[in-house]
């Protein structure tokens, strides 16, 4: 028993972190910033499955919940496979942000829809 506690013990240290400063977390930003504008599409699109776990969203407005692992530089983000349930074993830090959804440039009425629902032809709204 002492020996499995002394190893829970030792990977707790192991994911001890404390977390960011502001200054540290304007530095992620930057170089954030830069790696994405090099990134193709398939790329962004895993980073984001990775790192968003829900998106709430209305006609008025959309909230993104998710998490972003910390710790030591490069140690939890690069392209390696960790764990399926990496937010529950690797310190994170949660996030969530809420942004108003514009309102379309022009309003339609829908005229016709097919069997299934779907929009076969519309018009615009004056």
């Amino acid at each position: 028993m002492q020996l499995l506690v002394a190893e829970i013990e030792e990977q707790n240290k192991k994911y001890e972190v404390s977390l960011p400063d502001m200054k540290e977390v304007e530095q992620f930003a930057v170089k954030a910033k830069e790696a994405l504008l090099n990134l193709g599409f398939e790329k962004k699109q895993a980073i984001v499955r990775k790192l968003v776990d829900q998106i709430v969203a209305s006609q008025q407005e959309m909230t993104v919940y998710g998490h972003l692992p910390i710790g030591k530089e490069n140690e939890y983000v690069g392209f390696k496979s960790i764990s399926w349930d990496i937010h529950h074993t690797i310190p994170s830090l949660e996030f969530h942000f809420t942004f108003a959804i514009p309102k379309p440039r022009k309003e339609r009425i829908i005229t016709q829809r097919d069997e299934w629902g779907r929009i076969i032809s519309s018009r615009i709204l004056n």
